[in-house]
């Protein structure tokens, strides 16, 4: 039954079990982000106070002189970046992904370089565990990791793991067979952002034999063989996936270790060791030699932060040419590309010679290697 609690911030009074109580009344917004309305039972009707000074007006905002600021953190904060109250009032990424401009790609919503692609999308390649400082809110962009909130995608240096390739010094007979050991190792350090000390995951190993000759680019003979399915990584406890990478089977692409193995820092753990079995041919040349580079992922999409490339990889180590002759090999004769952080200015004149060049480079680098083949 209804009834009167003798109270105006109350309503829809009903007895229940003796007492008659109703629902708190609900105040319309005030008028100001910096004030308080509720209903004073006392007075029997809704009055405002304002918020002190310093004490929050939403989840990012204080109150200053009866206006609702951005706090300290959150003005701090531009672009893909917004003031996250859940992290403790931090500047946190609101998304990896850019923002989708129109006309596409004339500029970045984001406070990081970018490129542009033959598709004239804006990619921004980022380093692992690297910082940005959008106005003062220093912010690592990509963090290098398998937890939900970390990605394999971002950029690693090309001298992030060491390489050394010992080669049999017992040299075969033609036809005969060449032992090859690979030791892989993760030091601490990151040439980019200094000390780091993380495992790499997701590893894969690019063997070429017969590689041109990087003084000259001529080709050499096909007189040196890897022999499939030879390759052990540390002595069979890893497990490996070959894959040919073209049809003369001179490139073969290894996949290092499965789901969850990683290298790990070189001070807290012995690396990794590859053997695998090269074969000699019966007219084996003076100048024979075979490649070997590490790679890792780098897979992100066209429009999102990270790392990116046609194949999905990235180099990772030096590029090491070893000879069948015998020795030790940890020299980079072929050089280092790093990759560059450009800005992007697609839609532009500029970039549409650009991007012209780029396609032309890449129709006379197609007709090179189908007169290889």
């Amino acid at each position: 039954n209804s009834c009167d609690d003798s109270d105006d911030c109350t309503e829809n009074d009903i007895c229940s079990g003796g007492i008659c109580s109703g629902t708190e009344i609900v105040c319309s917004d005030p008028p100001n982000m910096c004030m308080r309305r509720y209903c004073d039972h006392t007075l029997g009707y809704c009055v405002d106070e304002w918020i002190s000074d310093d004490e929050p007006c939403d989840e990012c905002h204080i109150c200053q002189n009866g206006e609702c600021n951005p706090s300290e953190q959150d003005a701090a904060c531009s672009g893909c970046y917004s003031c996250d109250d859940s992290s403790g009032r931090l500047c946190t990424r609101v998304d990896n992904v850019l923002s989708d401009p129109d006309p596409p790609c004339q500029a970045s919503t984001c406070p990081l370089e970018g490129t542009c692609n033959m598709g004239l999308d804006c990619v921004i390649d980022v380093y692992c565990d690297d910082f940005v400082d959008p106005g003062g809110c220093n912010q690592q962009v990509a963090v290098y990791g398998t937890s939900d909130t970390e990605t394999l995608n971002c950029r690693l240096p090309a001298d992030k793991v060491e390489l050394t390739v010992i080669v049999d010094k017992n040299i075969p007979e033609p036809g005969g067979f060449v032992p090859v050991t690979i030791q892989l190792s993760n030091p601490p350090t990151n040439s980019v952002v200094g000390e780091w000390q993380k495992g790499l995951f997701e590893l894969s190993l690019r063997l070429e034999m017969n590689p041109p000759d990087p003084d000259n680019g001529s080709s050499r003979q096909g007189t040196l063989f890897y022999v499939l399915g030879s390759a052990r990584l540390n002595q069979g406890e890893l497990a490996i996936q070959e894959t040919v990478d073209d049809q003369d089977q001179q490139v073969i692409l290894m996949q290092l270790g499965g789901q969850g193995d990683s290298l790990g820092v070189a001070s807290e753990s012995d690396g990794w060791e590859l053997r695998l079995m090269l074969a000699r041919g019966a007219n084996i040349s003076q100048d024979a030699a075979f490649k070997i580079e590490v790679l890792g992922v780098c897979a992100s999409a066209s429009r999102e932060i990270g790392c990116h490339s046609a194949d999905g990889r990235q180099r990772i180590s030096p590029i090491v040419l070893a000879s069948p002759s015998g020795g030790t090999y940890q020299d980079d004769r072929l050089g280092m590309l790093q990759s560059q952080k450009l800005g992007c200015q697609c839609g532009s004149a500029a970039a549409g010679q650009a991007a012209g060049i780029v396609f032309l480079v890449l129709i006379v680098l197609g007709v090179i290697r189908r007169k290889r083949r």
